[in-house]
Parts: structure tokens; sequence; C-alpha cells
């Protein structure tokens, strides 16, 4: 009984200390610049991005910085389909990074192995801070269906029938090509750090997938041949 006691004691504790060392990240984003390309078999967009992280947390979040790595390898669309009433994933595209330990990522690597974070690519997030950053994204749709494109995915035709569009980034911030062991996924050299640096803060590590950003295809400009 008393060895029962002291596992749900345990149990109790272990909770409250996860409770209260949160380490909560909300990115949101606005684009803007959105531009149209049409081809004979799709519909191009481009647009410019702003993002921005929020710690929501209660501990400092620790950020590389996007100099060095911020990229966008899932995009999804949402929406409400013409004669339908409820929100639903109308269309989503992946692009993942290929994975080569080149020289400079040797480099960076090398002054990332340090006692305390090193500021010239560590950014620290405080609890309650922002910290926004700037880009320039895409996405295209198909005009007909065909063997190469997801079967779910919506067409051009029937994304624009569509209501309430909103658009759902995921954005790589850890490199896998620091973890030079594998398996990769279990990012160990990432982890290291984290321990090494908790002092200072919690290394962030995962992919974060932004809130819904709006998206009004109305506000397109229409590219042409002779525009940049």
């Amino acid at each position: 009984m008393r060895y029962l006691y002291f596992a749900i004691l345990s149990i109790i504790l272990i909770s409250h200390s996860q409770s209260l060392f949160a380490q909560k990240l909300q990115l949101t984003g606005k684009i803007s610049n959105l531009k149209m390309t049409e081809t004979p078999k799709t519909v191009e967009f481009s647009y410019d991005v702003e993002l921005t992280f929020t710690n929501i947390g209660n501990v400092p979040i620790l950020l590389l910085k996007s100099d060095f790595l911020l990229l966008c390898i899932d995009r999804e669309i949402y929406g409400i389909p013409a004669n339908e009433k409820d929100e639903r994933k109308l269309w989503s595209f992946s692009t993942f990074p290929s994975i080569g330990v080149t020289p400079d990522w040797r480099n960076i690597k090398k002054t990332l192995d340090a006692k305390a974070p090193p500021s010239s690519i560590i950014k620290r997030v405080n609890v309650g801070e922002s910290i926004v950053f700037y880009g320039k994204e895409w996405f295209y749709f198909n005009k007909e269906k065909d063997k190469y494109f997801k079967p779910e995915n919506f067409t051009w035709n029937e994304i624009k029938d569509a209501k309430s569009l909103s658009l759902r980034l995921t954005y790589r911030i850890w490199s896998l090509d620091f973890e030079t062991s594998s398996p990769r996924e279990e990012k160990k050299f990432g982890k290291k750090l984290q321990k090494r640096w908790r002092k200072y803060g919690y290394l962030w590590l995962d992919d974060i997938v932004s809130e819904p950003v709006p998206l009004d295809l109305s506000s397109v400009v229409i590219k042409t041949d002779s525009q940049p």
C-alpha cells in the first residue's frame, strides 16, 4: 500500500512539474502581394508571408534563426466546398529537403555545439514575446485531375467556387542535417543541446503548424509576361 501511495504521488508531482514548465509556441501568419500565373495545366500562386512566432508557454524558447533555416514543408488549404456546409481540407502539398551534410552545415553544427546558446545562430524568445520573420511562398492547383496529383485534392475550378478559404503552413525549424547519427528522426544532437541549454530555455526541435491564415483569392493580381 505504501509503494502504491508513493507511485501515485510521483505521478502527480511529474504531471505538476510538466504543467509548470510548458513549452508552447504559436505560429500565426499574414499573406500579401498574392499573384497568380496561369499555365495550360495549372494555376500557380506566389505571395509574401509575415510569420509571427509567439511564446505562449511559461519557459523561454530557443529558436534556430531563420537565416539558417525556416523551411515550409507542408501547405494545406481548407474551406467550405460549393453545395456543402462544413469546412474540410481541400488541397495539400508537401516538399521535404534532401539531406546532405555540406561543409557549411558542419560549420554551423560546430558553432551550435557550445556550452551556451550562440547568439549568432540561436534566438531566445521570452515568455509572452513574439518574433517576426518574412518569407516568400507558393502553391498551385491543377486544372484537371491526373495520375500524378493527389486524388483527394480539389481542382482549380472546385477551389475557386469554395468559401472561407484558409492556409495552414508547416515549417521545419530544426534541420536533420545536424543529425548525422541514425535514425535522424530521433534528433540526438538536438536533444543533447536541449539538455545542455535547459537553464537558458527550451530548444525547439519540432516542426510547427500555423494557425489558419485567411486566403482571399479575390485580392489576387494576375501576372502577365510583362510583369516581374
